[in-house]
């Protein structure tokens, strides 16, 4: 739990809307980067990413002795990075 926080499991709503946020970028990214690829492409690369760095995230706090690893941080980070990069491809994304 975030130290200090309002309400129960404020940590998993600040994993959820940082993941959001990369996927975001990350779709931001390759959609500008490689405007020849699907969007259905875009979306799978995006999702798996941020999904992967999530991952790799959970698995590096298990080696740091003041942190934890949790699979409900990663399910958060995952649901996260699916509705950010949705969001961008259907509303913000001027690829239609």
């Amino acid at each position: 739990m975030v130290s200090g926080s309002s309400f129960p499991h404020a940590d998993k709503v600040l994993h959820f809307g940082g993941y959001a946020f990369l996927a975001i970028l990350t779709a931001i990214s390759l959609k500008e980067g490689k405007p020849f690829w699907s969007p259905l492409k875009i979306k799978i690369v995006t999702i798996l990413f941020a999904c992967f760095y999530g991952l790799s995230d959970e698995v590096h706090q298990a080696f740091v002795a003041a942190r934890s690893a949790s699979v409900y941080d990663f399910i958060a980070d995952c649901a996260g990075s699916i509705l950010g990069c949705l969001f961008y491809m259907k509303f913000l994304s001027r690829h239609k």
